[in-house]
């Protein structure tokens, strides 16, 4: 009698949900069971399970890891051949994320369904990962505009004054020249260095960027302006470790640490660029009320103060880091609660715009998951809904002639 093996699984399909992995096919008529293998390179395959059912929840996964499957039927005879290939002809392939986030390869192939433009060539890979990273700079900004805690960093911290010894300078800051190193002259001076660059000297930034060579600075003792977190400037953790932080994309606050009271901070306020040259000696200090002079503003990449800041002053800063592109496959994007879908169909707008397709139903969905996102995103902290309050004041008798109380009270007199 002869050998006769299961036939090939039909119906093969590869779903990614909730940090796992569900593979789900027709019944093989038959089979007394199936072989489930998985492989993170589509070429070396290890059995996974050996299920009696037609379908296996794969959870045992890494996020963010390209996992690949492929699935054959059993019977007495033996083992029949194993299907790759999703019954609508794409690869039995998933990327694994956790509930709200998709991978780059998820959102391109969403996009492509959206646009029935699977398998086309009219628009490359490369251009659809321009798109996807477009409108997910829209979402980015229409989240943080409506809720802005969404986005927010830890916050990091420096200290005023000559301190950090560093081999990067950011563009308007002042700096000292600790070391020359092996930078040359030339580079020296493309940093903005004069051409008398030797160690002490102090300079103004041109650019934001690292030193090349060996050089090495410090934020001079009678600089206004420090370095706001830039890709190349490095802060200091909660915990006092160096690190370089994500580039800056909005400021939400900065906080001035008290010397005489360990991890104390007080909120500073921002000025008005018309008070810009209201203080002209240093003042960091507290008046008798509890009121703290200093100020701050964001110019250009950097922080601002006024008046000139004591040395060893610790501050804290709170702010919004800029998106970070999705480049490889496995790259993932937060959806939050199914927000993603904004980025899927914008994405497919800007392909389906490209050929000069009508893509009037997609801008009939653009409208309403704005509309939705809008509505939803706002409260997502509804244990107590913030308030505008000021019960400190900054302002009180002091060089600009204005009046005004700390705490909260009537008058009060100090800087």
């Amino acid at each position: 009698m002869a050998t006769i093996l299961p036939p090939l699984p039909g119906n093969f399909y590869v779903q990614m949900g909730n940090a796992q992995i569900l593979l789900t096919w027709n019944v093989v008529p038959g089979a007394t069971g199936y072989v489930v293998q998985r492989s993170t390179d589509s070429v070396n395959y290890t059995t996974l399970a050996t299920p009696t059912l037609n379908s296996y929840l794969d959870a045992a996964i890494t996020t963010g890891t390209q996992y690949f499957y492929q699935v054959a039927a059993v019977n007495a005879s033996g083992t029949g051949p194993y299907t790759s290939t999703q019954a609508n002809g794409l690869p039995a392939m998933e990327i694994p994320t956790v509930s709200g986030q998709m991978s780059l390869y998820a959102i391109r192939l969403a996009a492509q369904q959206m646009a029935d433009r699977v398998n086309g060539n009219f628009v490359s890979t490369p251009e659809w990962n321009k798109f996807i990273n477009l409108a997910a700079d829209e979402l980015y900004d229409l989240i943080t505009t409506v809720y802005e805690d969404y986005q927010m960093s830890q916050p990091v911290y420096f200290t005023t004054g000559a301190g950090l010894i560093t081999n990067a300078v950011s563009q308007g800051v002042l700096y000292t020249v600790n070391s020359l190193g092996t930078t040359t002259i030339a580079q020296w001076e493309a940093l903005g260095a004069p051409s008398t660059v030797a160690a002490g000297v102090e300079f103004v930034a041109r650019t934001t960027q690292l030193i090349p060579g060996t050089g090495q600075v410090s934020i001079s003792s009678n600089s206004q302006s420090y370095p706001l977190p830039d890709g190349v400037s490095q802060f200091q953790d909660a915990a006092g470790n160096l690190f370089t932080p994500p580039p800056i994309y909005k400021l939400s606050g900065i906080d001035l640490g008290l010397n005489n009271a360990p991890n104390g901070y007080v909120t500073v306020s921002k000025y008005d660029f018309i008070d810009r040259n209201r203080y002209v000696f240093p003042n960091t200090a507290s008046t008798i009320y509890g009121v703290f002079g200093l100020q701050y503003r964001f110019l250009g990449n950097t922080i601002r103060f006024i008046p000139l800041p004591s040395s060893n002053q610790p501050i804290g800063i709170w702010y919004i880091p800029r998106r970070v592109q999705l480049l490889q496959d496995t790259d993932i994007s937060e959806g939050y609660n199914g927000w993603i879908r904004y980025v899927i169909v914008r994405a497919a707008k800007y392909a389906l715009d490209k050929e000069e397709s009508d893509t009037t139903k997609l801008d009939q969905e653009l409208i309403f998951l704005k509309t939705r996102i809008e509505g939803a995103a706002p409260n997502r902290d509804e244990g107590q809904a913030d308030t505008v309050s000021d019960a400190r004041s900054a302002q009180g008798y002091g060089p600009d002639g204005s009046s005004g109380g700390g705490w909260g009270g009537p008058q009060g007199y100090g800087w």
